[in-house]
């Protein structure tokens, strides 16, 4: 697999969307653009699982019984995962109506980072070396600079 790849069109997937959201904020609410986004996402996520449902029997089988065995604290999460998708979602299209893309995401970003090793470490043990924390302090410094 081609990392940097993978990288670089998750990285496309996640910045693009926001010079869109800014242009739509021009004509609709932060309501009405997460409401026609995932209008539009469900239509095409639907037709794909009605495809799976039809025509890909094993397929359709073998995600019911992993659904049926995952454990009950992993469907809370995908119930937090919606909540908090949602309610970030909403705020960051709120943000993007009065300030420019290049200044709301990168401060975003940057706290967004500063959580993940705050959740990481204190929650879910992971580790932190020096490294991190020298990247952590560079984002904080980027994000006073944004500012």
């Amino acid at each position: 697999m081609n990392d940097l790849l993978f990288y670089i069109i998750s990285a496309l997937g996640w910045t693009l969307p926001r010079f869109f959201y800014k242009e739509l904020t021009n004509y609709l609410s932060s309501f009405d653009i997460i409401i026609i986004i995932h209008l539009a996402f469900h239509i095409m996520i639907l037709s794909f699982i009605f495809y799976i449902w039809i025509f890909k029997k094993k397929t359709k089988t073998a995600f019911i019984s992993k659904i049926k065995h995952l454990p009950t604290k992993l469907k809370y999460y995908i119930f937090l995962i919606v909540i908090f998708g949602i309610t970030a979602q909403f705020t960051h299209i709120s943000l993007l109506k009065y300030y420019d893309v290049s200044k709301v995401t990168p401060i975003v970003r940057g706290i967004s980072t500063l959580f993940i090793l705050f959740f990481g470490y204190f929650i879910f043990k992971e580790t932190i070396t020096l490294k991190k924390v020298l990247g952590i302090l560079t984002i904080l410094l980027g994000i006073y600079l944004v500012n």
